[in-house]
């Protein structure tokens, strides 16, 4: 739940005009909405969801996505828990834009980047489908990686681990750290 540190980086990194004007938080994906909805509630801004109907006959195939609000010349936050591929999230970023969305921010807690999502991710960003993709170091890429990779941005999430091991050790709460 790298949601705090996530949401401090946009403060400290995103034009305060684009976090202000026309802001739109949208979920991925159905399974998303409950972690978009906090986004766009720290916003206090709209609230979208991307709805995506799978062919379960095939392994990974979307048959078809959807937009459920409005991000029609407007700022987007699309926070995620992880990527993997990339293929829902690129999908995810067309179907914004075709429906208007100006830029396009990307967040996830677990970057994982399996085989093709590197690929797929720099395409995307060559094409303006979105703006960066901000991910943890809960699944560490590094400098180099970021140097390489003009669209990625990484934000520490190791202050959270130490005070979620010094709370254990302590026996005090951890869902506190996480409210």
């Amino acid at each position: 739940h790298a949601s705090k540190e996530i949401i401090q980086f946009f403060r400290d990194v995103i034009p305060a005009k684009d976090l202000q004007e026309n802001l739109c938080v949208v979920a991925p994906d159905t399974g998303g909405a409950n972690m978009a909805r906090y986004y766009s509630n720290q916003f206090a801004c709209a609230f979208a969801v991307v709805d995506k109907a799978r062919d379960y006959s095939k392994t990974s195939v979307v048959e078809s996505m959807r937009l459920v609000g409005d991000v029609n010349g407007k700022h987007v936050i699309m926070p995620d828990d992880l990527v993997a591929t990339g293929g829902t999230l690129i999908n995810a970023c067309r179907l914004l834009k075709e429906n208007g969305a100006e830029k396009i921010y990307v967040a996830c807690s677990l970057p994982f980047f399996n085989d093709p999502a590197i690929e797929r991710l720099a395409k995307g960003f060559e094409e303006g489908l979105f703006e960066m993709v901000i991910g943890t170091d809960a699944v560490w890429h590094g400098d180099a990686f970021q140097k390489q990779h003009p669209w990625y941005r990484e934000v520490s999430v190791a202050r959270l681990f130490a005070q979620v091991i010094f709370n254990i050790n302590r026996r005090r709460s951890v869902s506190e750290l996480l409210r």
